[in-house]
């Protein structure tokens, strides 16, 4: 359970860890790969969403059927795994992270600096002669898996601040910024390419994608080969999960989507003059979110997205109460923002909104070698993003879903809105509810100082007094 007084200690730590933190801008004496959660750069490129619209049709026409559905993570495993090799063939791309089945992915060469004309012309064509190549090697891997994406593109060009968190295997790169959250909100759910602001007056004078290589044909070909569907395996988890055991096995079950995300936060590092006190600021709160998903209330911490943390509730690893541990841990955000901003003035403005869904969920880890991403699929996952989205500064927006596995006490601390239910409860208001439901009955003392005195539940006893039971 989340305690103010143990967050107020690690936020401290954690943002005095992070000093001598530093921003600069991105040059090709570096590269993305150098960075640590001290070193930031500002990066000045394209990012781009290439989002497979139409994964969940599959994945309802699927259904419970184990061997469509084996055959789909199959289609799907292959398919990021080539399309990330795919990426890496272009200078100055990075993969910032597989989202479920959407890439993420920034464009940063040439750099303003070098003698090349028209630098911003060049990466957004980079980003769209890859878009062109992707759809084309998407239609590779459908020949060889049956299965077709359709997809849609979200691009917008523009500065981003590149930072990481942790090291080695779990290092994660992130972006803050407009352009990243543009491209993001780009996409519609439909076939296409759209461009933010940013990037649209550069789009007329794109020069012509070039054709996929007819070498990729054998790739994907080769690719297939390598994970025979008999390779693949669907199980339901007994403990809490280890994503590195993952892959060509995939694990179903039932769970709690969760989004949580600073609001105001991208506005005010794009004001700021000096962003360096903010990003300290970020470093810290990023990693008190972790604390509460994963240590306070035992749910899976599955990505950073820039400001936004992905996490996951499930019975084997939270006990059966997972979708209420869902909700405290919400309440518990936005009480990490309350007590931030009385901690650092730059956060003064920021708040938090968190969106939670509950339904069936897949699991799995793909990708390169190395490069790997947690991916959890299912229906809940967009829609928690979508209630995390449409929450208001200060909320909690659950599903009837959630709602419904609540205990009554937590229920009334919702009202609803539309489909949905919204709550503003912090983790103190849960845990006062939560005190009131232990200890609502009254209680009797009984036996005697020799034969061992308890207090046991008694209609005619007393109400024991808060100071009684709260140390």
């Amino acid at each position: 359970m989340w305690k103010e007084t143990e967050a107020k200690e690690r936020l401290l730590k954690s943002y005095d860890e992070t000093k001598d933190l530093v921003v600069k801008p991105l040059t090709k004496e570096m590269n993305l790969e150098n960075l640590t959660p001290t070193d930031c750069r500002v990066v000045t490129g394209v990012h781009l969403y290439l989002d497979p619209v139409n994964l969940q049709q599959h994945l309802d026409e699927a259904g419970e059927d184990k061997e469509k559905l084996r055959k789909l993570l199959r289609h799907l495993h292959v398919y990021q795994r080539v399309l990330t090799s795919l990426l890496y063939e272009t200078d100055g791309a990075e993969k910032i992270h597989f989202q479920g089945a959407r890439l993420h992915a920034i464009f940063h060469k040439p750099y303003d600096t070098t003698d090349v004309k028209d630098p911003p012309l060049k990466r957004l064509g980079a980003a769209n002669q890859f878009v062109s190549q992707a759809k084309e090697l998407s239609k590779l891997v459908a020949a060889e898996t049956g299965f077709t994406f359709n997809l849609e593109a979200g691009i917008e060009a523009g500065d981003t601040i590149a930072t990481v968190n942790g090291r080695g295997g779990s290092r994660e790169l992130l972006f803050v910024g407009d352009a990243a959250n543009v491209a993001a909100k780009a996409l519609t759910g439909k076939s296409g390419t759209r461009y933010g602001p940013a990037a649209t007056p550069l789009v007329a004078s794109l020069p012509a994608a070039e054709a996929l290589p007819e070498r990729w044909e054998k790739a994907v070909q080769e690719e297939c080969s390598k994970f025979p569907l008999s390779h693949f395996e669907l199980f339901e988890p007994k403990e809490r999960l280890d994503f590195e055991r993952l892959g060509v096995r995939t694990a179903k079950f039932d769970g709690a989507s969760f989004f949580a995300d600073l609001s105001g936060f991208t506005k005010l590092v794009a004001e700021a003059t000096d962003k360096r006190d903010l990003l300290r600021c970020l470093h810290a709160v990023r990693a008190e979110m972790h604390q509460v998903v994963r240590a306070e209330y035992d749910g899976d911490h599955i990505q950073y997205q820039g400001d936004r943390i992905q996490g996951l509730f499930y019975e084997a690893a939270a006990s059966s109460r997972y979708a209420s541990k869902s909700f405290e841990a919400a309440a518990a955000m936005q009480s990490v923002v309350k007590l931030c901003r009385t901690l650092f003035p730059a956060f003064a403005n920021v708040d938090m909104t968190v969106g939670i869904d509950h339904g069936r969920v897949l699991v799995t880890y793909l990708g390169l070698k190395g490069n790997r991403d947690i991916v959890v699929l299912g229906e809940s996952v967009p829609n928690a993003s979508a209630l995390q989205d449409g929450a208001e500064p200060g909320q909690t927006k659950v599903s009837k879903a959630v709602h419904d596995m609540l205990e009554d006490d937590l229920k009334a601390l919702f009202a609803a809105e539309g489909t949905a239910y919204v709550s503003t409860a912090d983790a103190e208001q849960v845990g006062a509810k939560q005190e009131a439901r232990a200890y609502a009955g009254k209680v009797s003392v009984v036996g005697t100082a020799s034969t061992g005195a308890r207090v046991v539940p008694s209609p005619d006893g007393v109400q024991p007094a808060r100071s009684w039971w709260w140390k």
